[in-house]
This record gives C-alpha cells, sequence and structure tokens, in this order.
C-alpha cells in the first residue's frame, strides 16, 4: 500500500529526467534536420520515425491489455 506522498515524490523524481529527455531529443532532431540535405532523406526520416512511435505506442498498449 502506498503512502499519501508517493504521487508527489514520483513526479519530483521524473520530471528532471522527462525535461532532460527532451531537450536531448530536440537537439537530436534539430542536428538531423539540419545534417540531411535532401528533402527526400528528410521526409523518410520523419516518416520512419513516426512509424517507429507508433508501433512503440501499439505494443505498449498491447502489453498493458488485462481482457
Amino acid at each position: 500500500m502506498g503512502a499519501a506522498g508517493n504521487p508527489i515524490v514520483w513526479s519530483l523524481t521524473v520530471f528532471p529526467f522527462l525535461g532532460l529527455s527532451i531537450l536531448v531529443n530536440l537537439g537530436w532532431l534539430i542536428i538531423i534536420l539540419f545534417n540531411v540535405r535532401r528533402d527526400a532523406g528528410k521526409l523518410l526520416w520523419i516518416v520512419i520515425v513516426t512509424i517507429a512511435w507508433i508501433a512503440a505506442n501499439r505494443y505498449d498498449a498491447f502489453r498493458q491489455f488485462d481482457g
């Protein structure tokens, strides 16, 4: 059984890590978009990453299904 302050402690622990992860991901996105020379390459990269995120989301939802 959890204590009353557990969600607060969890939030204070996870949000700095989440913020750092977002900054690192945005940095990599900027580097990738400026280093890919052709527009077709940028579009292909965006499509691949989008498909990977959707697949990860669907897999996570599938793994958490109870019924």
